[in-house]
């Protein structure tokens, strides 16, 4: 896994913006809420006033198309296991030499 030195969530706000949005999930009943900005979510995990609220949890935060992606990786693992990354073909040339191959029939 590849963090940027000083990696905080201030730091994540800072990078993708206050009103990037993301998915938002109550943890105790696994209904998922109104998505929250990104500013809202900082907010809300650094308040001292968290604990009386309900858990929430983002259910997933993309960094594709933004100024931390090439700052922040996935343990290797994750890509070891990522079943698009080892099934699809990297690239259009991969796709190419794929559909060349003779076909088997099924019989």
């Amino acid at each position: 896994m590849q963090l940027p030195i000083g990696f905080t969530l201030e730091w994540l706000r800072q990078q993708l913006g206050e009103q990037h949005q993301v998915p938002v999930i109550d943890v105790a009943t696994q209904e998922a809420q109104p998505h929250m900005s990104l500013g809202q979510w900082v907010s809300y995990m650094c308040s001292a006033k968290r604990s009386s609220q309900p858990l929430l949890n983002v259910l997933s935060l993309t960094l594709a198309g933004t100024a931390a992606e090439q700052q922040v990786s996935a343990p290797a693992m994750v890509h070891q296991l990522d079943l698009a990354t080892q099934v699809l073909p990297a690239s259009s040339s991969s796709k190419q030499q794929q559909q060349q191959q003779p076909q088997q029939s099924q019989g």
